[in-house]
């Protein structure tokens, strides 16, 4: 029988006990190499005045979110281990560099591509603000507008592959596309109860950003613990 959604949160926050700290010490090395990675393309390019150098930066800051996901494997990593009540360790932040780096690096080129498709838009709205061609306030709103539209197409999209990363750390030998194929044979029925999961966190979010930020410290270890615990129930681990 399918846990429920709360169920799992309930779940979630009972393994979390007393687990906190090394997941924000996580979540903080990742924040800061995210922060210096996506400073690079602006950097490097400034305000790209023409097309070969904004698809230069595009392509750039591509490969930079690639590697940052790649990252982001490590915290599904921690919290697959936190759920199972296992013994983490702070090395694995590294994990998708360390276990089959190929395989992974497939994955999240894949599955970055799909989320940059929808963020084509916000690249064009930052260059027309770069041009100066924009006002400040139609850009703000624009670009706020899209980016929760992004999100959402994003989400729905992924919604296949979403246990394709926890397939992998389960099985580092599994082929990238035998991964993406067997979670897309796992979600089948089970996409919308995933979509109402991940978004049941929204209201969490906008307190993460009334919080400066800080928040987030304590959502995501939540969140990423939360998807590690449908994962198990998919796999019917939690009974």
């Amino acid at each position: 029988m399918r846990q429920y959604s709360a169920y799992l949160k309930r779940m979630a926050r009972s393994a979390l006990k007393g687990k906190y700290g090394l997941f924000i010490a996580f979540l903080i090395l990742v924040m800061l190499v995210s922060a210096i990675a996506e400073s690079i393309p602006s950097s490097l390019f400034g305000a790209p005045s023409s097309l070969p150098l904004f698809l230069s930066q595009l392509l750039v800051s591509f490969m930079i979110s690639v590697l940052v996901n790649m990252l982001n494997v490590g915290l599904a990593k921690l919290a697959l281990t936190i759920s199972r009540a296992q013994q983490a360790a702070f090395g694995d932040i590294f994990y998708a560099f360390t276990h089959q780096a190929d395989h992974f690096l497939i994955i999240e080129l894949i599955l970055t591509a799909i989320a940059t498709l929808f963020q084509l838009p916000v690249l064009y709205l930052n260059h027309l603000a770069d041009q100066k061609i924009l006002s400040v306030l139609s850009y703000n709103l624009l670009f706020w507008a899209w980016n929760i539209i992004a999100m959402v197409l994003t989400i729905i999209v992924t919604l296949w592959f979403a246990l394709s990363v926890y397939l992998l750390i389960d099985n580092p030998q599994l082929r990238p596309m035998d991964a993406l194929r067997d979670s897309a044979l796992l979600m089948r029925g089970l996409k919308g109860r995933l979509f109402y999961l991940r978004i049941s966190f929204a209201g969490m979010y906008l307190l993460g950003v009334a919080s400066c930020m800080l928040g987030f410290l304590w959502i995501l270890p939540y969140q990423e613990t939360t998807l590690a615990m449908f994962y198990r129930d998919v796999r019917h681990e939690i009974l």
